[in-house]
């Protein structure tokens, strides 16, 4: 039987600590821009009140964040 960890063997990919952030920063980045071409955020941070919209999508990253996170921590 196939789980997660041995379909994809993500620890030969991280050879250090600092590849693992680079790795997961660089996810962030990405997910980040493809979020904000994503109508109901173009939306919000078109939006008069542009302040709330970046406040909201902040809020989002970083649970985006804490989801990744949470997926990652035991590899």
């Amino acid at each position: 039987i196939y789980t997660p960890r041995t379909l994809f063997p993500y620890t030969t990919l991280f050879r250090s600590t600092a590849d693992q952030i680079r790795v997961i920063n660089d996810f962030l980045d990405f997910i980040s821009v493809k979020m904000r071409a994503v109508e109901p955020w173009k939306e919000a941070l078109a939006d008069k009140d542009g302040e709330r919209g970046e406040a909201e999508f902040d809020m989002a990253m970083e649970a985006m964040e804490k989801l990744v996170m949470n997926r990652v921590w035991h590899l």
